[in-house]
């Protein structure tokens, strides 16, 4: 059987083949392969197909054409708690209201069928975790995309007594592959040792974290991260999650045991974990809803994104046919795996540095993120390819900024500025190599354009780099730097023009800004604000005076289809050595925000820099 992700939601489903077999693990144990594994991608793009093994259900003649396939081999189970098990189904499931289930003792349950679809909002800006989709229940006749189950998958709906534990349940002639769980709730009466981490401290819980962490709340197969962050999935910290943070339940009760199932397991899983080795459970805790500090008091989810990796591992921790040994090799064979560090550039050329070759000149320096997803210090190396590294302590949960000399970077070379300088970030076993564009971009005649704008980061992309980042998403954004008058007959002077496509002709062009970034990261000479509405507003400046005739010599293009400015770049803005720093960031009339020339993390709020050196033009000094 194939399995499939889908980013948005992070879902798994079968999609056709066998079903899955037991194979060796690498820690020496036998298990079932990634039981329940996120069985709800089923929901975007399933084929409802059956397999070999469907049974038909104990129906009347009217029915029997009726047959029900379980999708997974073994179908763990909470004692006392309501089962929503996918299925596939051939026949007309419609035809059947209800359906009666057998117990091994002899006792009947009633088992539903129901549709779950899911709806993702066409053109909804990304944020940093995927939203968490419209999700409905119902068991009416399937319509439009959904008639063959495109988007939607059946679910069979069983409550079973808290009594039942252990016992098979019997649809028909064949028995539900059953793997029976007990409650977390059980766990607490028992007294055995069992516990859960301390979930993060209410202090931490800013407006800003919990808009973050909304999304996951908000899913029903992803709620159980949520709550392992609020509440360490404690079932006795339940009714204060409610209290403290607002989280209610799904109105539809389906989706809500749907969403307490995925957390028993969880729930149970980690129990089991602390009361073998405490310290290992929280560790894995720790790092499967790790949340960090990006600094400025700025705290974001930083967890694993292999969905399919995370369901393979929680199915492992609850298999029957794990041993204790087995269970705990299971989790740290998990640990060592991730990776510890994500290593990304913060900024290209915002600062410089003198030459070491030439104090008269400088060279640039490129900021470097490094968080540490760990909780333990660590210490990385860090420094162009083929130059001297520094070592620097990164503390646990947090990122920390480093800074880089590029060498070579004090004169212009046109390969450099566009291929950029390879960058190293090492630590022990673990490493990354990142390109920095520090390279002085040369301006010659006609001028030299740049632009091309990138989505915030989500934390899939930020995780991943070569996932895909939706540029495409974004209108045109192009930008020009050059020589020449302002307005006929006037005097030559250096400019900036900055061209923004439109994204509809109804837009509010007040909403539609590009901010524009000069000079040095965090002491920019200035930052300037343009509107589609042909407004100029002077953001941030070192010196306000200096530029205030900037911001009166802003001349706008407004177009049906586009809009543009052009900036006067007078020497406030160039540097020693002729050089212009510059980056941008535009919000458009969506409110969707991109920057130039890097991606910006969401709360970010200055934008990389690129260096552009004035010097080549007809051998021009610049200023």
């Amino acid at each position: 059987m194939e399995w499939k992700t889908c980013a948005n939601t992070g879902l798994v489903g079968a999609v056709g083949g066998r079903g899955p077999r037991n194979v060796s693990s690498r820690w020496g144990v036998r298990r079932g392969v990634a039981v329940n594994r996120a069985w709800m991608a089923g929901f975007v793009g399933l084929i409802l197909s059956v397999l070999p093994g469907a049974f038909a259900l104990a129906q009347p003649p009217s029915q029997a054409s009726l047959a029900v396939d379980p999708i997974e081999p073994r179908i763990d189970v909470i004692a006392g708690a309501t089962l929503v098990a996918p299925v596939r189904v051939v026949g007309d499931p419609l035809s059947v209201k209800a359906m009666q289930a057998r117990l091994d003792d002899g006792r009947t349950v009633e088992a539903l069928l129901r549709r779950i679809s899911v709806r993702l909002e066409p053109g909804a800006p990304a944020s940093w975790l995927p939203s968490a989709a419209a999700w409905t229940v119902d068991s009416g006749p399937a319509t439009g995309a959904d008639a063959r189950g495109v988007g939607a998958t059946w679910v069979l709906v069983m409550a079973l007594p808290a009594d039942a534990a252990g016992q098979g349940v019997w649809l028909g002639n064949t028995r539900l592959p059953l793997n029976w769980l007990p409650a977390p709730t059980a766990l607490v009466r028992s007294g055995d040792g069992f516990g859960w981490p301390t979930p993060m401290e209410a202090a931490k819980f800013s407006a800003e974290l919990r808009a973050l962490l909304l999304p996951e709340g908000e899913s029903p197969v992803r709620r159980w991260r949520h709550r392992l962050v609020t509440t360490g999935l404690d079932p006795r910290r339940e009714a204060e999650l409610r209290l403290t943070l607002g989280v209610s339940e799904f109105s539809d009760p389906v989706l809500e045991a749907l969403a307490r199932q995925s957390e028993a397991r969880w729930s149970v899983a980690i129990a089991w974990l602390w009361r073998d080795r405490p310290d290992l459970a929280r560790r894995l805790a720790s790092r499967v809803a790790c949340v960090i500090d990006f600094g400025d008091g700025h705290l974001a989810p930083a967890w694993p994104i292999d969905q399919a990796d995370l369901d393979a591992l929680v199915a492992d921790l609850v298999d029957p046919e794990l041993s204790t040994g087995g269970r705990i090799a299971r989790a740290e064979t998990w640990l060592k795996s991730q990776e510890p560090m994500i290593a990304w550039i913060a900024d290209d050329a915002g600062l410089s540095a003198p030459d070491p070759d030439d104090e008269s000149l400088a060279i640039s320096v490129s900021s470097v993120g490094v968080a540490n997803l760990t909780d333990r210090g660590m210490t990385v190396s860090l420094g162009a390819a083929g130059a001297k590294s520094e070592l620097s302590p990164i503390e646990p949960l947090r990122v920390t900024t480093l800074a880089a000399a590029l060498p070579g970077t004090s004169t212009v070379r046109d390969e450099r500025g566009e291929a950029g300088t390879s960058l190293v970030v090492s630590s022990g076993s673990w490493g990354v190599s990142l390109s920095a564009l520090g390279g002085r971009v040369p301006v010659r005649p006609p001028g030299r354009p740049f632009g091309g704008l990138q989505p915030d980061l989500t934390l899939r992309s930020w995780r991943s780099p070569s996932s895909d980042h939706g540029a495409s998403g974004l209108p045109d954004t192009r930008a020009l730097i050059a020589r020449g008058a302002l307005v006929p007959g006037g005097e030559e002077t250096w400019f900036m023009m900055v061209e923004c496509r439109r994204v509809g002709r109804a837009d509010d062009p007040t909403k539609d800004r590009v901010e524009v970034w000069v000079g040095p990261r965090e002491h920019p000479c200035v930052v300037l604000q343009l509107a589609a509405s042909g407004e100029a507003t002077l953001i941030q400046a070192e010196n306000p005076d200096e530029v205030r005739t900037i911001v009166e010599g802003v001349k706008f293009v407004k177009e049906e289809a586009r809009w543009a400015a052009m900036v006067p770049l007078d020497g406030a803005c160039i540097e020693p050595e002729s050089i212009v720093r510059v980056g941008l960031v535009r919000v458009d009339a969506r409110g969707v925000r991109g920057s130039w020339p890097r991606a910006m993390l969401p709360w970010q709020v200055e934008p990389s820099r690129v260096s552009f050196s004035l010097k080549e033009w007809g051998g021009l000094s610049g200023k």
